[in-house]
């Protein structure tokens, strides 16, 4: 089964700092969708990078996967 995460943010611009809204969901090869959290943000968080993508991942699927520590891991 191949697995794929799509975080979609609405209506970034680099211009504001007005907050977004953030969806992140998962499909599976049998088409199955899951939205796993819908929230907002601001968008400084994301151009700045202050919230890492690994550990918000880690967040959205602590109960369905294991994560095990890289050798790129910082």
């Amino acid at each position: 089964m191949d697995l794929t995460v799509t975080i979609k943010y609405k209506d970034l611009s680099l211009e504001s700092n007005c907050p977004v809204e953030r969806t992140v969901k998962y499909e599976d090869t049998e088409g199955k969708t899951v939205i796993l959290q819908k929230d907002t943000l601001l968008q400084n968080k994301v151009w700045k990078g202050t919230e890492l993508l690994d550990e918000f991942m880690k967040k959205c699927f602590r109960d369905q996967l294991k994560f095990h520590p890289t050798e790129d891991s910082l």
